[in-house]
């Protein structure tokens, strides 16, 4: 059994100076391009997709997305685990008061905004940096990187 891996764009630990796009829950098109070079380089090898949260729902998507095209790709399954299914009540638990952003939501917020920083010094920005400095929740990165 072989595997493979997608690192997200901007997940990698190194600044994304190849294009200005980063990652999110809609984005499938680097999982597509992926599971198309595999079956075209090996196509008599099933394919397994797995992911877990954010990763989770780029799966389930890009399924969702092919439809019985997963066919053509030899696409076999898929497991998935913690999808964020129903995402207009799963975002305010990042940005609103209580556990899910005491324990996640600040951190995935200094996270984005570190890599964002970073990415900023090769790239052109449509803020300011003070603006960019403000913000404290993931509703208000959305709001103003997204």
């Amino acid at each position: 059994m072989d595997s493979a891996c997608i690192n997200f764009r901007g997940c990698t630990g190194e600044i994304n100076t190849k294009s200005p796009l980063g990652y999110h829950l809609s984005f499938t098109d680097d999982l597509q391009q992926m599971v198309e070079h595999i079956s075209t380089k090996f196509p008599m090898r099933p394919i397994y997709l797995s992911g877990f949260s954010l990763g989770a729902n780029v799966v389930t998507k890009f399924l969702a997305d092919i439809g019985t095209g997963a066919k053509e790709y030899n696409i076999r399954g898929a497991a998935v685990n913690a999808v964020p299914f129903d995402l207009v009540k799963v975002a305010p638990n990042l940005s609103d008061p209580g556990f899910t952003k005491a324990v996640y939501g600040n951190s995935l917020c200094k996270s984005l905004k570190r890599r964002t920083q970073e990415s900023l010094q090769v790239c052109e920005q449509d803020f300011s940096g003070d603006t960019f400095e403000a913000i404290e929740t993931i509703r208000e990165y959305d709001d103003l990187v997204v």
